[in-house]
């Protein structure tokens, strides 16, 4: 594989390290304050589910179920009623994870390139 392909996965895979961060208050609120796109809404009944991109209409969060990873985007639309909501989080980056892995991915290339071309 050309190094420059590698480089590429490499940093790809730097924003790979994330986390859900339990949000307080209203569903409403949270959505429309964050700048987040991606949500995990625990219903009242416990289920969970992960929603892309949410809006609130009415007395609704709407937006598109989590993709299965099916291309073209697949995933299917979801209103949720508010009163069904007991508790949201946001999908956040978890940037000093991402930083180190980026460092030590980069170490490691560069140390592979330098010890291929002094051999």
């Amino acid at each position: 594989m050309p190094r420059r392909g590698v480089l590429l996965l490499a940093f790809g895979l730097t924003g790979c390290i994330n986390h859900w961060q339990p949000q307080q208050g209203p569903a409403a609120l949270v959505v429309s304050r964050s700048t987040a796109t991606e949500f995990r809404v625990t219903r009242t009944d416990g289920t969970q589910l992960t929603v892309d991109r949410p809006l609130v209409k009415g007395d609704s969060l709407i937006g598109r179920l989590e993709q299965t990873g099916a291309w073209p985007d697949t995933s299917a639309r979801i209103a949720i009623p508010l009163a069904e909501i007991h508790s949201v989080a946001e999908k956040e980056a978890n940037l000093p994870a991402n930083v180190a892995v980026g460092v030590l991915v980069t170490l490691t290339i560069l140390a592979a390139i330098f010890r291929a071309a002094y051999q």
